[in-house]
């Protein structure tokens, strides 16, 4: 009985561990039960994990923490949630995720994946779905690969693949097997375009969408779309 309290106690002992990064200060790790393994170079939590540091959070049913890289792998409901260098929220969720909480840089990947960004304090977020989404802080950008679906204010736009830049406020879709598809709604108007490549710009004085190439379409509101 004595040994089966100890290891009780050893487990509640450890479920709350920090190491310190270079760059991003001190990493917490919870959850409700954990373990070691490669002689503690390596962290198992299991249950309502969380991963914590200076600038982001990962929550997920389970957590791997590499302590030598600072290599985070998450699995099960996983929700990453930071914010740009302006001090704009930033959420992704998907399935999966391995990232790097010391260069804040990585990949979240699964059947769902969605990706959440507050523009310039807006109350409403740019929203993005897509299979597998790499994000890197450093220098404020995110690649998004395979059925890529991005809801705008100006309509919601399809493509193969979308590259966003936090800095210029705009995402660029090229095509790869299929090309980019706008389903554009204005002023009550509808209208379905492809194009070679479109570029959405999301400030909050520069809101439309530019179609480049072989422009498949009716265009009518020359205001949101040139």
């Amino acid at each position: 009985m004595s040994k089966f309290i100890s290891i009780i106690l050893i487990t509640f002992m450890v479920a709350a561990i920090s190491f310190t990064d270079e760059l991003s200060g001190k990493t917490i790790i919870t959850g409700d039960a954990m373990h070691v393994k490669k002689a503690g170079e390596v962290i198992v939590s299991k249950g309502n994990s969380k991963v914590i540091n200076d600038i982001s959070k990962i929550a997920a049913d389970e957590v791997s923490y590499d302590k030598q890289n600072s290599e985070i792998f998450a699995s099960g409901n996983v929700r990453l949630v930071s914010e740009t260098q302006k001090g704009e929220p930033f959420e992704a969720y998907g399935n999966f995720a391995k990232y790097n909480m010391n260069v804040q840089k990585g990949k979240i990947w699964g059947d769902y994946t969605v990706t959440r960004y507050y523009v310039n304090n807006s109350t409403t977020p740019l929203v993005m779905h897509a299979k597998e989404v790499y994000i890197d802080r450093k220098t404020q950008t995110l690649d998004a690969y395979k059925e890529v679906e991005v809801v705008t204010s100006s309509g919601t736009i399809y493509a193969d693949n979308g590259s966003f830049d936090s800095i210029t406020l705009s995402m660029i879709f090229k095509e790869d097997e299929k090309r980019p598809m706008a389903d554009v709604n204005c002023d009550g108007r509808k209208g379905l375009y492809e194009a070679d490549e479109m570029i959405f710009y999301n400030s909050e004085d520069n809101k439309r969408i530019v179609m480049n190439g072989s422009v498949v379409g009716k265009i009518e509101m020359e205001n949101e779309i040139k």
